[in-house]
C-alpha cells in the first residue's frame, strides 16, 4: 500500500513537520524516504520507512509533545537524566541564539521550546539503538 506524507502523518496523529524534525534530529535522511519526488503533503513514501515510523510511532509522539514544550535547560537535564551543566554547555555549543551571550541564563528562561530534550540525549550519546533505521532496510 502506497502511504503519503499527509496520510503517516495523520496515522501517527502528528504533524508533518514533526516528522521531517525527528528525522533530522536522530540522522536520518528524510529526503530520501520517498518514492520518486519528496516533500509534499501527497507524496509517496518508501514502505520500508512507513514501517520504521509506525513500529516508532509511541516514541515520535513523545518527541512530538517533548518538541513543542516550553521548557528550561533544568527541566531538560531532569527529564534525560543529565547533569544540567551539561545540558547548558550544549545548548550554548549548538544553538545560534546563546552563541553570543555568555552571559545568558538557562534557569530564569522558558525559552527552549522546538529544542527536543531527546534529541540533545542523543547527541551527547544516549542510547537510541532503537531508532536505527538501518534496521528497517531490505
Amino acid at each position: 500500500m502506497k502511504t503519503t506524507f499527509q496520510e503517516i502523518s495523520s496515522i501517527l496523529k502528528v504533524y508533518q513537520q514533526t516528522i521531517k524534525n525527528f528525522c533530522s534530529d536522530f540522522g536520518i535522511d528524510f529526503n530520501n524516504q520517498f518514492i520518486g519526488r519528496g516533500f509534499v503533503s501527497n507524496s509517496i513514501f518508501k514502505p520500508e520507512f512507513i514501517d520504521f515510523l509506525k513500529s516508532n510511532h509511541n516514541f515520535i509522539r513523545l518527541y512530538e509533545k517533548d518538541n513543542y514544550h516550553d521548557k528550561t535547560a533544568s527541566y531538560i537535564a531532569k527529564k534525560i537524566n543529565r547533569p544540567l551543566d551539561e545540558i547548558e554547555k550544549y545548548l550554548k555549543k549548538n544553538n545560534s541564539n546563546f552563541h553570543n551571550d555568555i552571559n545568558f541564563k538557562f534557569e530564569n528562561s522558558s525559552c527552549l521550546k522546538y529544542i527536543s530534550s531527546y534529541a540533545i540525549d542523543y547527541n551527547l550519546g544516549g542510547n537510541y539503538e532503537f531508532l536505527k533505521f538501518n534496521n528497517y532496510l531490505k
